[in-house]
């Protein structure tokens, strides 16, 4: 029933929208009606008054009659009366809303005047907008109280749901159990890493002293589009803060990609045993559509950089770190990773647009600041992939791979929802 109501909002305001219009027309019909018979004129004002019926751009004298209220009224409407009572609506009830998008249209079709006689009133409209959001305002309280007032996902629902509409809220709200469950997912997901797990995901190859006040572990994929301009980033971040970075790389290929993406991943570590993990690291990501060509491109890779290519080939042909790729997706699957590239900045799940250095940089900054003096904690247990402080990664150019606008980064499957 209610959906009903608000599916007709836009016809009753319009309805009202006229029939004050029609009022407002017939009381000026009315008005006009009363009005009293201008007295005789001397000739010297018959002549002035056709003086200004000739140039309408002559003062008006003392002589000619009052216009009447409605027609002053009329007059003085203001031009964007309607455009503000749009707006008001909309503050009340979202900028996405239906009612926003509604009376938005409908405004462009009213009389000024009328719009003026609806803003001054404005507390009836603001009172069925509250009581058709009531099921949204019950939605945040509920999952507020359930979540903590303090929590990020408190303050995702708090900042979103007034924009929702009231059947999305109620239809959140029949599925609580469920909607609950998983917010409580994302505020684990995010919540800072403990020490133990942020020095140990703080191993694998790496560049920058062990001891730098701020650790980016970076969990990537050679064939993730999003991940080449995260390289191009960490590249331009390396030179712009030095020693005061380090920087972990991790593997997850993922399933969409396919073979080549395991293989790439494994031959990085193939390279990385030899020194040479960063030069591997930019040409992979340089011809990002070629790791599609399998063996042959990797080796040709291999090739370039100056790899021993007996050992290289021994490593991938017998699988050699095929263990440790499998290791870091199962890392990344116990962090609740289902997305690359995926940053931990101190131990601490990083929102950073991987298309935009300023995101990372201002992310850098933060986390130096935070840290002050105190040093990062140095890697722990086993350290055993060897921190190779090569050469600095060249630029990447970007991948042509068509990207979705508004995607930061490529997602696994998503795991069943309860």
């Amino acid at each position: 029933m209610s959906q009903q109501k608000n599916k007709q909002l836009p016809l009753i305001i319009f309805g009202l929208a006229c029939a004050a219009l029609v009022g407002f027309l017939a009381g000026q019909h009315t008005t006009k009606g009363e009005l009293p018979a201008a007295p005789p004129k001397e000739s010297k004002t018959a002549e002035v008054t056709a003086e200004s019926a000739q140039n309408p751009e002559t003062e008006p004298t003392p002589d000619e009659p009052a216009a009447s209220g409605t027609e002053t009224k009329a007059a003085t409407a203001s031009a964007t009366a309607c455009t503000d009572y749009a707006k008001k609506i909309c503050k009340e009830a979202g900028e996405q809303s239906n009612e926003c998008g509604a009376i938005t249209a409908a405004a462009e079709l009213m009389p000024a005047a009328a719009c003026e006689l609806a803003s001054a009133d404005i507390s009836q409209a603001v009172a069925k907008i509250a009581d058709g959001k009531k099921s949204c305002t019950d939605l945040r309280d509920r999952l507020c109280k359930d979540l903590g007032q303090d929590t990020m996902a408190c303050g995702l629902v708090t900042e979103q749901t007034p924009n929702f509409p009231p059947e999305q809220c109620k239809a959140m709200l029949d599925q609580y159990p469920s909607v609950l469950a998983e917010l409580q997912r994302l505020e684990a997901q995010n919540k800072p890493l403990t020490p133990e797990m942020a020095a140990k995901i703080a191993t694998g190859p790496s560049f920058g002293p062990a001891d730098a006040k701020v650790t980016v572990v970076e969990f990537s994929d050679f064939l993730c589009p999003f991940c080449a301009f995260s390289s191009s980033n960490i590249e331009k971040a390396r030179a712009e803060f030095g020693t005061s970075v380090r920087f972990v790389f991790r593997q997850f290929p993922l399933p969409m990609h396919g073979a080549e993406a395991q293989l790439a991943a494994e031959a990085s570590l193939a390279a990385n045993a030899q020194g040479k993990f960063w030069e591997m690291h930019d040409m992979l990501f340089q011809n990002q559509q070629r790791i599609k060509e399998g063996r042959p491109f990797i080796d040709e890779a291999a090739q370039k950089i100056g790899l021993d290519m007996n050992a290289f080939a021994a490593a991938l042909d017998g699988k050699t770190f095929a263990a440790t790729v499998q290791a870091d997706i199962a890392l990344a699957t116990e962090l609740g990773i289902n997305g690359t590239p995926s940053l931990f900045i101190n131990g601490a799940r990083a929102s950073v647009d991987p298309r935009n250095y300023d995101s990372l940089k201002a992310e850098l900054d933060k986390a130096i600041a935070k840290a002050g003096s105190e040093p990062a904690p140095a890697p722990t247990g086993d350290a055993a992939a060897p921190a190779v402080d090569g050469p600095a990664p060249t630029a990447v150019e970007p991948a042509p791979t068509a990207v979705a606008p508004g995607q930061g980064g490529e997602s696994a499957p998503a795991p069943t929802q309860p």
